[in-house]
């Protein structure tokens, strides 16, 4: 596995990224079909993604946030969304370097986002920030996925939980190698 600053990226990448494009645009249809059924869901749906990485690699592979921006940009010009469900989407990196390129590589998604939906999106330079989340009205009948790549790192249970408690309908989906695991295991005292 190659590590381009936080962001990992292996010959297995590109396999990933198709099946989760694939997966984001059942959750959304899903999600916003339910929240379009439900006069008491909230009419929004909340995306969190903990490790966004840069994007875009060097190589023109997209990455999971401009993945997920796509996704999202797709339903709403195909009409799926028909201006009914707003989109607050928060994405988190830790390291300076992939998060200037994060910025820039999702550049474009965001303004098509502007122009077609209502929309929030919010990147934070770490997941110091979920603390944010506390102080903003409860969101108990929200849907929307919490997604995490921890790339080696261990799996942040304790966001995962606050998560829970505050959006307990949001899904999680993290996606940890076997591999991964057991490098940091290993790497322990």
């Amino acid at each position: 596995m190659i590590h381009l600053q936080s962001a990992g990226y292996s010959q297995y990448t590109k396999s990933k990224q198709v099946h989760f494009s694939k997966f984001l645009g059942f959750h959304i249809r899903s999600s916003v079909s339910i929240i379009n059924r439900h006069t008491w869901a909230p009419k929004q749906y909340f995306y969190y993604e903990l490790n966004a990485g840069p994007g875009v690699y060097p190589d023109g592979l997209y990455g999971s946030p401009k993945i997920f921006l796509q996704q999202w940009n797709r339903h709403v010009t195909r009409g799926i969304l028909r201006n009914t469900v707003s989109l607050s989407a928060h994405l988190f990196e830790e390291n300076p370097e992939t998060f200037i390129r994060l910025e820039e590589g999702i550049y474009d998604d965001v303004s098509e986002l502007s122009e077609t939906s209502s929309r929030s999106l919010v990147l934070f330079h770490n997941r110091d920030n979920i603390a944010v989340l506390k102080i903003l009205p409860s969101r108990q009948q929200s849907f929307g996925l919490v997604y995490s790549d921890e790339n080696g790192a261990s799996i942040p249970i304790h966001i995962f939980q606050e998560l829970a408690e505050y959006f307990p309908r949001l899904d999680i989906l993290v996606h940890c190698t076997a591999t991964a695991i057991k490098r940091t295991r290993l790497a322990l005292p």
